[in-house]
């Protein structure tokens, strides 16, 4: 299964951000500039979920969650 994840922060706010996994023992994205994106094919884990941090303030916050299917094909997640 493929998942490709963006970081779409813009211009206004722009923001370092990555993307972890909880469900595969918090395995992560790099640090990914606004504009660049991030894919991995994952597999093995029927019920996934991708938890997105943003780089605010000096400090990362989890911003957005997407749950999602290993069996889904390909997702997409975009923040």
């Amino acid at each position: 299964m493929s998942f490709r994840f963006c970081n779409v922060s813009g211009n206004i706010n722009p923001s370092d951000e990555y993307v972890a996994f909880p469900y595969r023992g918090w395995f992560s994205s790099y640090v990914t500039p606004p504009g660049a994106c991030w894919s991995a094919t994952l597999g093995g884990v029927a019920s996934d979920e991708a938890v997105g941090y943003r780089q605010v303030n000096g400090q990362w916050l989890a911003v957005a969650t997407k749950y999602f299917s290993d069996s889904s094909g390909g997702v997409e997640f975009d923040f």
